[in-house]
């Protein structure tokens, strides 16, 4: 058994006279994952570039039914853009290996915030 690579997408919108949403977008596992012979170390990281305001890049599911690990391997998803929306956000997500068609919008992995008051 192998690790399922899922393609994780979204669309970066560029603000005010920008024409198109800059910089990266980190994925980091803070826990080692193995799945059959094959191993993802913790602290592991995936880093693409933003080109033309889009996301798309491949990241082992970390759900797998397979898989085994010490704790809940996620992956720390670092979102840095620059300009004028410039940000640095981290979220923590899974990677659902059973994502339709092999790929999955970053946004619906981020866990919702519930605001209280």
């Amino acid at each position: 058994m192998a690790f399922t690579d899922i393609t994780i997408t979204h669309g970066f919108a560029a603000g005010g006279s920008e024409s198109e949403a800059t910089g990266t977008v980190t994925f980091q596992l803070t826990r080692t994952m193995t799945n059959g012979a094959e191993s993802h170390l913790a602290g592991e990281t995936i880093t693409n570039t933003i080109s033309s305001g889009v996301l798309s890049q491949p990241v082992p599911a970390n759900d797998d039914t397979a898989t085994v690990s010490i704790g809940n391997p996620q992956w720390a998803v670092t979102i840095r853009l620059a300009g004028e929306q410039a940000r640095n956000e981290t979220y923590f997500i899974t990677v659902p290996h059973a994502a339709v068609g092999g790929t999955v919008d970053l946004f619906t992995l981020i866990p919702t915030q519930v605001q209280v008051g």
